[in-house]
């Protein structure tokens, strides 16, 4: 499976997560993976001066992801969280394993949830996302089990209450 597809999200209401938009991203070489930008020091994290935050933090995504295979071996999917910390590009990854061939959507494994910090997988780190990130991961998973296969799944984000797609 390979896709890609960036929207642009607005948050609406005070308890809505605050995400300002939405990659999802599958190649060949890795599990397929959906990543939530936060507002959380993000404009300073991805800024280069010569493209979108967006375009900076989506090949910061795949280019830590692609330096990390052996951390992705038994990966069924990934659901990111990318913010900023202090100018640092952050990436919180959690990974879901254990779905069996031909029983989707099953009941699969939340593995753990791992951080990377400027592309560096970072085990030492406790802290492993904040609540916004992990309400996004529970709908992520709610929806998941409504869908007919990972394809499915992935190629059609769940619509998430007070994130709106502009």
């Amino acid at each position: 499976m390979r896709f890609e597809r960036l929207e642009h999200l607005r948050k609406e209401g005070e308890h809505t997560p605050d995400f300002r938009a939405r990659l999802t991203y599958a190649s060949e070489q890795l599990p397929p993976v959906r990543a939530y930008f936060h507002r959380a020091g993000f404009g300073e994290a991805y800024t280069d001066g010569a493209h979108s935050v967006e375009k900076v933090a989506k090949e910061h995504l795949i280019k830590t992801l692609s330096g990390n295979p052996h951390l992705f071996k038994r990966v069924d999917f990934m659901i990111a969280a990318l913010w900023g910390s202090e100018g640092h590009k952050m990436i919180d990854l959690a990974r879901w394993v254990g779905i069996e061939p031909g029983k989707w959507p099953g009941n699969p494994e939340l593995l753990d949830i791992i951080v990377f910090k400027d592309g560096v997988y970072m085990p030492q780190i406790l802290e492993r996302t904040c609540e916004d990130s992990i309400i996004v991961f529970g709908k992520e998973a709610e929806y998941r089990r409504t869908t007919k296969d990972r394809t499915d799944f992935m190629e059609h984000p769940p619509d998430i209450e007070g994130l709106v797609d502009y």
